[in-house]
């Protein structure tokens, strides 16, 4: 278990040649500062994916004790280090994150992507995060399966949330001011109850998958308010777009369905 304050002076990876899972636990309140260019990895998998490193990350974040993972820099900038990867051998059963910030990060591929938070062949619970000051974007997933709620992805320099693939349940999310869009990709994604405001780009650009969105807030951004490239099938009910400099909703084709 840690607890107070830590340093990371270099790349950590959390996880066991076996079962039962390695895992990393971490005290409320603890505060993480991560040298320039390093990762927290938790999980792990051969190449091909034939053999899985089993790991977990325990986050014990409460309200008024948050855990945050951020630069080791007095005067920290976005991507002064790489990030936290959940990778394909997280043990999903055990691990979660919970009242967590990590910011300044999304300066390292990890799993072919970069972000403050990737999540990459595993099904975490998270809630009560707080993505922000990513080099890249706040938060990208591929070929997962989770839910997130009740978070903020803010003023990271491309997207606040990225899907590639997977199936994911979006509740009660504030994503603004990023530097591209608010949210971006493809999969099988359930938007409620969210705002999606004052991205540079589009509040929301889908390229395919199955989309239902409801009570959505889409307002404020640099382009169109919602785009679609491709043949996505999107459904979107009890919703406000306003105000984005674009079209409310632009579609790829004018057979589109929405």
């Amino acid at each position: 278990v840690l607890s107070l304050h830590y340093l990371l002076l270099d790349n950590v990876f959390v996880y066991s040649l076996t079962a039962p899972a390695a895992s990393l636990t971490l005290a409320p309140g603890v505060l993480i500062e991560v040298s320039p260019g390093k990762s927290l990895v938790i999980g792990s998998s051969s190449p091909s994916g034939s053999t899985v490193h089993p790991g977990a990350l325990i986050p014990q974040g409460t309200p008024g004790a948050p855990i945050t993972l951020t630069s080791a820099s007095a005067t920290p900038v976005p991507g002064d280090w790489g990030g936290l990867l959940l990778a394909d051998g997280t043990d999903d059963a055990t691990t979660s994150l919970d009242y967590c910030t990590i910011e300044y990060g999304g300066n390292v591929s990890l799993a072919g992507y970069s972000a403050n938070l990737v999540v990459y062949q595993a099904n975490p619970r998270l809630s009560h995060l707080k993505l922000r000051f990513s080099k890249t974007d706040g938060l990208a997933t591929s070929n997962a399966n989770f839910t997130l709620a009740d978070s903020t992805l803010a003023q990271n320099l491309t997207n606040g949330l990225q899907i590639q693939n997977g199936t994911y349940t979006l509740q009660t999310l504030t994503i603004n001011q990023n530097g591209a869009a608010g949210i971006s990709g493809n999969g099988t994604v359930t938007l409620a109850d969210s705002t999606l405001s004052q991205n540079a780009t589009e509040g929301l650009l889908v390229s395919s998958g199955n989309w239902t969105i409801t009570r959505a807030t889409i307002t404020g951004n640099g382009t169109n308010g919602a785009r679609s490239t491709g043949s996505a099938s999107i459904t979107m009910t009890h919703s406000t777009i306003s105000g984005n400099t674009g079209k409310a909703f632009s579609l790829s084709s004018p057979t589109q369905a929405v």
